[in-house]
């Protein structure tokens, strides 16, 4: 039993945060409850994997850049075409891709960061082969030099295309330095610089226009590039040897992302160089076919040297665990050949990690991993992946299985289950699918062969395939076909089949963007099917035209992502039937969607000096269904919305450097113009508040990362709720209002929790705390107290666990996140708690009622002294299928009642594809009705029982209870 009331409010918080770019926000409904005064979280290590036609791109440098922004993002994938990176939720796109070797080539490829993740993997759909522009004569010429001396190397450059795939080229230096290069028109800008497998990170924009180059508009006919000299000395083994062919990645910590410097290789014997660094904070992380590890170590420049950990340091000496994970994987009798896998799992220290590593032509992997606990969660082959469950251990660097000292991995694949075939209009064509188990919700892609043959390796359960894509030109497709294995074999509609043929659908939705009379020349789009099964975001053409190929079905044109940055919601609904587009009803030869033009220019400043965040802008006119918008600014401050007419108010901002605060900045939108106060005005001036609370939070004296919920006291009817964010040195700031404050709730980057209940107070813009100046608020949080296991017969589970106090007169409580590990924790203090409530990721949820206690910092549980608190999920006991007039109900929820207790439960069960599942108490119960968002409510009166954990209907135990309306 989800709250979805709840889990809606927050999808919608998050939906706000992932575009990212001047724009008009997706409208988030609000009705009533708490304002949530800020959406981003903690910036972290972000994971993506590359592919290229299936294959993993590795071992590349990837360019990045944020939508709306002028940034870039450097970073590097491994072996298996994973990148590891600092981002924040937004939409982004991989400009370009530098390999070895001068390879290079531009790309416009969008992903989305949405809840700290990427969902699935970026599959380039579109490349274009970098270019030596290097000549005998051109309009670039230009010496790179590394401080007085010339330098060999090779520049890679970007040509932007207005939204399109970029140009990459190489210009490569002779000896002396000295290059020279023909370049045609256009924007361009130099990423870095390539030397002896490395690159070092060059920021320099420039145009050519009438075949002159200009930098900052002027012309120039010669660039002089310096680079710093080599100044510090580093090396890279493991216990007994270096370790050679290790990429190492330079990065300087910064408050928004961190600044990719500078990547070098190391060699033979295991020794690297980097080159002079400003003062700072810095990082190094290894990449290694058999090591992966970000931040490996961290130091900090001052005047020049090196410190690690308050020491000055000649030689940056890095050690990684020697190879300790080895092993095989097994087809059968034979081995695979090439693929990667994937492992989870958390070190003794209490690091959460994410692996990958190659599967060589002989089936055979190895890898380096710290002590912990561990497990396999994915084999990639070629052309599909299966999921597995593999847990091991890493004790004194021995890799260690149900207890025992293992010198390798065996796993053996399971069979291929699933066999099948992507037709077009009749003919084998290549593609991918993407599969979804119904029941728990895990996702499964399969690329198929030049013959069109796709096969997965699926357990027994409930299956559908909801979308793929065509590999000529990735043209993605929606389909809606639902299949079952039972004792390895497959059923469709209950019938044995050998092959599973999936049809493409046809383009059956033909559209063209406008603004005004005219076409959106570049842009990009998104629409879903209403069961939000399919969802696809692709670019318009520069006619402004898209089409799409979609099954029959009722769909949604969500919103329009336009080169500018702004972003306009449109919500259009649609239908497919028979392979024509509708609209209420009515045929639609070519779906027009209009975006609004520029409604609102503005600028956020402080001080009278720009500043960058994020706004929330709501609408006062529509108490039926208000609305609320999203966008950023630019480097300058500046901001742009295109907003419908109406009344709004910019109810509050977030800014880069972490602080929000509550704006209440109210205008109208009149005729498409900007009306402040009765009177037109050409743009919206946005004032921030200066910075009125510092502080520090540490646990034992070192820093701490996290985030602090802070709440207004004593104003019942409106107060105001503010997040703060303590960065990896523990410093937080706030900008507060004057008045009376509690820091209410703490949750940590490490997972826990902790609630201080500290007041203070705000007073002419001055921290007092206990009616005393202070200069910082200074919060040391506990050890922790609480350490726990949730799991599922044995198996270790993931979701949210919500604990409060009792025996107190006013209850507070707390939420904590159980890992893919089932493990979580708490910081506590002394005192009687209860976990009411847990749920879970694949949908449900229950009500343990487990009582504890915390004495002197050590659990109890009935009087018994416990190292954890072991948490039981109880079996799924109710399931069942939901159809109106045969036809499963994608979305919609049964609200029930226990019939034993007065007043009844009053809970609800989701259904989503037609089906539901929950997890009961022993107890009668009654389904009162079913709502279901396409064909509306019906009552239902339908009772039955919870006995000894099994569903009993009329007194009958039976396996589920559908539902046919």
């Amino acid at each position: 039993m989800v709250k979805k009331g709840l889990y809606l409010f927050l999808l919608s918080v998050v939906f706000m945060s992932f575009t990212i770019g001047n724009v008009q926000a997706s409208q988030i409904n609000s009705k009533g409850g708490a304002e949530i005064q800020g959406t981003d979280s903690i910036k972290s290590a972000v994971h993506g994997t590359i592919k290229d036609n299936g294959a993993p791109v590795e071992n590349v440098l990837v360019m990045i850049q944020e939508k709306g922004r002028s940034n870039w993002i450097q970073t590097r994938t491994d072996a298996s075409g994973t990148f590891k990176t600092k981002l924040t939720d937004g939409t982004y796109a991989i400009k370009g891709i530098a390999g070895s070797g001068s390879n290079a080539y531009g790309t416009n490829e969008s992903f989305v960061v949405k809840d700290g993740k990427i969902q699935g993997e970026i599959n380039l759909s579109e490349k274009k082969q970098g270019k030596n522009a290097s000549a005998q004569s051109g309009n670039l010429t230009g010496v790179i030099k590394e401080g007085s001396k010339g330098l060999k190397a090779d520049l890679v450059l970007l040509k932007e295309h207005n939204g399109n795939v970029a140009d990459v080229y190489t210009v490569s230096s002779k000896g002396d330095g000295s290059f020279t290069a023909s370049l045609p028109d256009g924007d361009y800008y130099l990423n870095g610089i390539e030397f002896n497998g490395g690159i070092y990170i060059y920021a320099l924009s420039f145009k050519v226009e009438g075949g002159i180059v200009l930098v900052d508009g002027e012309p120039e006919d010669h660039l002089a590039i310096t680079v710093p000299v080599e100044k510090y000395a580093g090396k890279l083994a493991d216990s007994s040897k270096p370790l050679s062919g290790a990429h190492i990645v330079l990065e300087k910590q910064g408050i928004e992302y961190d600044e990719f410097i500078q990547e070098v290789i190391t060699n033979k014997q295991g020794a690297f160089s980097l080159r002079a660094l400003s003062d700072g904070v810095y990082s190094l992380s290894v990449n290694h076919s058999t090591y992966s590890s970000w931040k490996h170590i961290t130091f900090e420049v001052m005047n020049g040297d090196i410190y690690i950990d308050g020491q000055k340091t000649e030689i940056v000496k890095m050690t990684v665990p020697d190879v300790n994970v080895q092993g095989i994987i097994m087809d059968g009798n034979k081995p695979i050949s090439n693929g990667n896998i994937t492992f989870t799992g958390e070190t003794d220290d209490g690091e959460n990690n994410y692996f990958s590593t190659i599967v060589d032509s002989k089936g055979k992997f190895q890898y380096r991993l710290k002590d912990g606990q561990y497990k396999i969660i994915e084999i990639n082959e070629e052309l599909s992946n299966t999921r597995v469950d593999v847990s091991f251990e890493i004790r004194e660097g021995q890799l260690v299985q149900e207890g025992a000292v293992k010198s390798a991995l065996t796993i053996d694949l399971p069979p291929i289950t699933l066999s099948g075939k992507l037709i077009d209009s009749g003919t084998d064509v290549q593609g991918r699918v993407n599969i979804d188990n119904i029941e728990n919700y895990e996702w499964h892609h399969a690329e198929t062969d030049e013959k069109g043959i796709f096969s997965l390796r699926l357990k027994d359960g409930s299956y559908k395939v909801s979308n793929g894509s065509l590999i000529d030109g990735q043209e993605g497709f929606s389909v809606s076909t639902k299949f079952e294995i039972i004792n390895g074999q497959l059923f469709i509609d209950g019938e044995k089949r050998e092959l599973l043929e999936l049809q493409v659908p046809p383009v059956s939705l033909h559209g063209i963007v406008k603004e005004g009379e005219h076409a959106v020349k570049f842009g990009s789009y998104y629409v879903c099917s209403n069961d939000q099964s399919f969802c696809s975001g692709q670019s318009l053409n520069p006619d402004g035209i898209f089409t799409l190929r979609l099954t029959d079905g009722d769909y949604m044109f969500s919103h329009v992502l336009l080169e500018d940055g702004t972003s306009v919601t449109i919500n259009q609904e649609f239908s497919i039937l028979d392979g024509k587009t509708y609209v209420n009803g009515q045929l639609q030869e070519l779906l027009e969607i209009s975006v609004p033009a520029m409604s609102l220019t503005g600028t956020v400043t402080e001080s009278g000096n720009p500043v960058t965040g994020s706004l929330f802008i709501s609408q006062t006119n529509n108490e039926a269904n208000p609305q609320t918008f999203w966008g950023r600014t630019d480097e300058e401050g500046r901001f742009n919305f295109r907003l419908p007419d109406g009344n709004y108010t910019v109810s509050s901002v977030s800014l880069d450097d972490r602080t929000e605060f509550r704006a209440e900045k109210e205008f109208s939108i009149v005729s498409g113009q900007l009306n402040i106060d009765g009177q037109i005005q050409d743009t919206l001036e946005v004032s921030i508040p200066p910075v009125t609370l510092k502080g520090i939070l540490t646990e034992s004296g070192a820093p701490l990362a996290g985030q602090l919920n802070i709440m207004e006291m004593y104003d019942a009817d409106n107060p105001l709720q503010m997040m703060a964010w303590a960065n990896e040195d523990g410093q937080f700031q706030a900008r507060l209002p004057d008045g009376t404050y509690r820091v209410s709730n703490v949750y940590l980057q490490d997972g826990g929790a902790y609630s201080p209940e500290i007041e203070f107070q705000i007073v002419s813009g001055e921290l007092y705390v206990n009616e005393q100046l202070q200069e910082d608020l200074n919060i040391s949080v506990p050890a922790i107290t609480l350490k726990g296991a949730l799991s599922d017969s044995g198996n270790p589970v993931s979701g949210g666990i919500s604990i409060m106090e009792r025996e107190v007169d006013y209850p507070h409580s707390v939420w904590i996140y159980a890992n893919e590990e089932g493990g979580f924790q708490s910081r506590l203090k002394d005192g009687n708690y209860q976990v009411y409530y847990v749920t879970l990721n694949d949908g449900t949820s229950f009500n343990p009622n487990i009582d504890f206690s915390i004495v002197s910092g050590v659990i109890y549980v009935n009087g018994e002294q416990k190292e954890e608190l072991a948490i039981e999920v109880p079996p799924l006991n109710l399931t069942g299928n939901v159809t109106v007039g045969g036809e499963p109900v994608m979305e919609g929820y049964l609200g029930f009642n226990s019939t034993g207790e007065t007043g009844g439960m009053g809970e609800n069960i989701w259904i989503q594809n037609g089906f539901y599942k929950s997890r009961l108490p022993d107890g009668d119960y009654e389904i009162a009705y079913v709502q279901d968002y396409q064909h509306g409510y019906f009552p239902i009166g339908k009772k039955f029982t919870i006995l000894n954990g099994k569903l009993l209907v009329d007194g009958q135990e039976v396996n589920t209870l559908d539902l046919n309306l």
